[in-house]
């Protein structure tokens, strides 16, 4: 029996790296040409070691010669497997041709196995002898004398066939064509499909490719074969034992199991690791999770979940006992199957409640590290929580339910901590985890981070909003987005530099100045020095007031997370054509502790800017008020439709300058006093304002947009600690419609504001170590007051 194709092409390498090596050898018999130079002495070999070298060489010769003999052999069997698919689509277009139809796949299958190089079935002595008489006729009715072979080969092979029923074979244009996109594949890649498929190789580049391409093919039909034969369980009577809460399977089931996982191929047992061979592990592991997915599959209801039938089980189609994929059975592949279809929703809501830094790739913790945490931490009486299942795998980690068990420290819902801050029943668990963690799993540290939170994907049919039970969210160790040092330098700068931007056009405003600019601009295009110093120095104020209102703001904000312990970066400002400035950036480095640091760090920012704006605002329109007409006609301005954009902005000014000045008035030339206000220099467009009550006005309207409920936003974070994470969604996406409407129709700041929002600060907030425990009653009196200023300065005065 000739060697597989793989033998073929590795003897070929060898023997030509041999036949390199013995060339030497043969020089000996052909005496170079003299050189100019007396050449040294040719050592003289003995007649019997000329005689052994010329041996090696032609049996070299002849080794080479029968390699590639067999290697055409391999072309040429190819060549026949795809005459033999055409006449076997010739045959089974005819209809009334079985025979012929069976005998051409039999001679098929045949040269099959040959390429494969496995072991041909035995003949008879006639057709051995015929065969080793005419080589050539053996090339050309090879599957002749497979069909002459004595009777118990045939019983054996009809045995292997109700065992293993016959796969399709590939055609000779698709064998070629997969071995065609395996050979264009990365070497890596190579190597991998090789290795999974457990083929032996040393170098990939020589491997038997069209052997390795019909095994993953044979593999990958045995695989949809056992989808449609797997066997199914019944757990009806399964046992289950105390206290682990472990089913309990009868060796009938195992047994049963085992059976299927015997069928399985090989690279599929391979993805259970140290198990890989050992079928009886694999079928314990595989009963005990659909076990447990059956009992979900009964349980699950709630909000997400599909409603149980009356008898506790999922209702029956018709033909469901029949059809082993169906939803209501649980065989091998069909459990599965159901599995990532129902496991699918829940990842959903995983990825849209938490960031995309919580499933950084390769940064998980892995499925032993978890079990470990359960094992060492959670079941030690110092963690007051019982877990009530396995782990479940979700996206960036895994999710541990179970119930808080009261403890002698936690008697109360909250006490104090060292610094005097509210400590709820959630810090007192994380706390204890931490401690534990420390004590007993010191490795598990810096491996991942553990979050007590909603339950994403309750599974009790009567749970709704706000009720649904707390679980342990575990991810990574490592959830924020990372340092941007260099993006936010550079976005920083040119907020500075639209922030001066603002400041010198709301000089450029006031008709006088706009004068002055114009002559300079004039002198500039007849080639002179145009000089613009004047309008710099003028703008100086008003840029300061407005950066100081907003460093204010991002200094709350540090003061209240160093109270906090919380790790936040430099914030960044964010450019804005409309106000200089659309916000400041500050990004959470890592979790807060619960929803009252948040809620505290994300309101101190807004808050004060907003207070510090309503002060600025005030004493600027007094300022105004007192100047003389000199000073006044080189004072700012607003437009005024700009001014009747907000409320509360707009009543103060009217009710500071008198009333009916955002009224638009014609235009005035020559002012005689300051004390009617836009009297003066005010056209029906713009009013002339003190920069302290410009930049009071323009900071109030920045601090209330930075409290709507959006994302990673001030608002959106005072927003996930008072709703909850399932709760913030949906009062950030109607806050986003409303104001989309209110800026279409009519702000450019708002539009502005609200397109920024949605396409840079969208993105959930990091989670929380404690997000189960809600605020206290006075975080909620400061958000409805909050809430009151937001409406009241972003709604228009008409």
């Amino acid at each position: 029996m000739m060697g597989t194709a793989k033998n073929i092409t590795d003897e070929v390498q060898k023997q030509e790296q041999q036949q390199q090596k013995e060339e030497v050898v043969e020089v000996v018999e052909s005496p170079a040409p003299a050189p100019p130079s007396p050449p040294p002495p040719v050592p003289t070999l003995s007649p019997q070691e000329k005689a052994i070298a010329e041996a090696k060489a032609l049996r070299a010769q002849a080794e080479k010669a029968r390699l590639e003999a067999e290697k055409m052999d391999a072309i040429l069997t190819l060549e026949k497997v795809s005459k033999l698919e055409s006449k076997l689509e010739a045959a089974q277009k005819g209809g009334d041709k079985k025979d012929e139809v069976t005998s051409i796949r039999e001679q098929i299958n045949v040269l099959q196995m040959k390429l494969r190089g496995e072991t041909m079935e035995t003949t008879t002595p006639s057709s051995t002898t015929t065969a080793a008489v005419k080589k050539d006729e053996e090339m050309n009715l090879i599957t002749t004398s497979s069909t002459t072979s004595d009777s118990t080969t045939t019983t054996t092979q009809e045995e292997k066939k109700a065992e293993n029923p016959t796969i399709p074979s590939l055609s000779y244009t698709e064998i070629q064509d997969r071995v065609d996109r395996f050979k264009n594949s990365p070497k890596f890649m190579r190597q991998l499909v090789a290795k999974t498929a457990d083929f032996d190789f040393t170098d990939i580049d020589s491997i038997n490719t069209t052997a390795l391409i019909i095994q993953l093919y044979e593999d990958e039909q045995k695989a949809v074969r056992l989808m449609e034969t797997s066997s199914t369980t019944d757990f009806t009577n399964v046992q289950v034992e105390e206290g682990s809460g472990k089913p309990k399977f009868t060796p009938e089931q195992i047994e049963q199991k085992a059976k299927d996982v015997s069928r399985l191929p090989q690279f599929v047992k391979n993805l259970y690791g140290d198990d890989a061979n050992n079928d009886t592990a694999i079928a314990l592991s595989l009963l005990e999770d659909d076990y447990k997915e059956e009992q979900q599959r009964k349980n699950r209801g709630g909000w997400f979940g599909s409603s149980p039938s009356s008898d506790g089980g999922d209702k029956k189609k018709d033909g469901d006992d029949k059809n082993p994929i169906s939803a209501g059975n649980g065989g091998l592949f069909a459990e599965l199957k159901r599995r990532r279809e129902e496991m699918s929703e829940l990842d959903a809501m995983v990825e849209s409640l938490y960031p995309k830094t919580t499933r950084k790739e390769d940064e998980g913790p892995s499925e032993a590290q978890v079990n470990k945490l359960v094992s060492d931490v959670l079941t030690k009486s110092t963690v007051p929580f019982m877990p009530s299942g396995k782990p479940e795998a979700v996206p960036g980690g895994f999710l541990i339910r179970g119930t808080v068990t009261k403890t002698s420290s936690s008697s109360s819902s909250k006490d104090d901590d060292e610094d005097g801050n509210s400590k709820f029943e959630g810090d007192n668990l994380i706390e204890a985890i931490d401690q534990t963690i420390e004590r007993n799993a010191p490795a598990l540290k810096d491996s991942m981070s553990v979050f007590y939170v909603a339950d994403p994907y309750p599974q009790e049919e009567e749970l709704g909003p706000g009720v649904w039970p707390p679980v342990l969210f575990v991810t990574g160790p490592d959830v924020w987005r990372g340092p941007q040092q260099i993006a936010g330098t550079i976005v920083s700068s040119l907020g500075l530099a639209t922030l001066w931007y603002t400041a010198i056009e709301s000089f450029l405003l006031n008709p006088t100045f706009m004068a002055r600019a114009d002559e300079q601009l004039a002198l500039a295009d007849s080639g002179l020095t145009p000089d613009l110093g004047w309008l710099n120095e003028s703008a100086g104020p008003l840029f300061l007031y407005l950066l100081c209102i907003q460093l204010a703001h991002d200094t709350a904000h540090r003061l209240v997370a160093n109270a906090y312990k919380m790790e936040i970066t430099i914030p960044t400002f964010v450019p804005s054509l409309v106000t200089g400035i659309a916000s400041s950036v500050t990004t959470l480095k890592a979790p807060p502790k619960n929803k009252q640091a948040l809620f505290d760090f994300a309101f101190a920012g807004p808050f004060t800017g907003m207070i510090l704006s309503l002060i600025a605002l005030y004493f600027g329109l007094v300022l105004t008020v007192s100047t003389d007409a000199a000073s006044y006609a080189n004072l700012p301005a607003l437009p005024v439709q700009f001014l009747r954009e907000s409320a509360l902005g707009g009543g103060i000014i009217d009710g500071v300058l008198g009333q009916g000045v955002l009224d638009a008035l014609p235009p005035v030339t020559g002012a005689t006093s300051a004390s009617g206000a836009g009297a003066g220099l005010a056209s029906a467009n713009n009013l002339p304002l003190h920069p302290l009550a410009i930049a009071g006005y323009i900071s109030l309207n920045l601090s209330a947009l930075s409290l709507l409920p959006f994302g990673r936003t001030d608002g959106g974070r005072m927003s996930l600690a008072l709703f909850g994470r399932n709760g913030s969604p949906p009062v950030g996406l109607i806050t986003s419609l409303l104001l989309f409407l209110r800026g279409a129709f009519g702000s450019d700041l708002i539009l502005f504001y609200t397109t920024y929002i949605l396409f840079f600060q969208n993105e959930p907030e990091i989670p929380l170590r404690n997000e189960v425990d809600e605020v206290d009653f006075s975080r909620i009196l400061l958000a409805t007051v909050s809430g009151v200023l937001v409406l009241l300065t972003l709604l228009p005065m008409d």
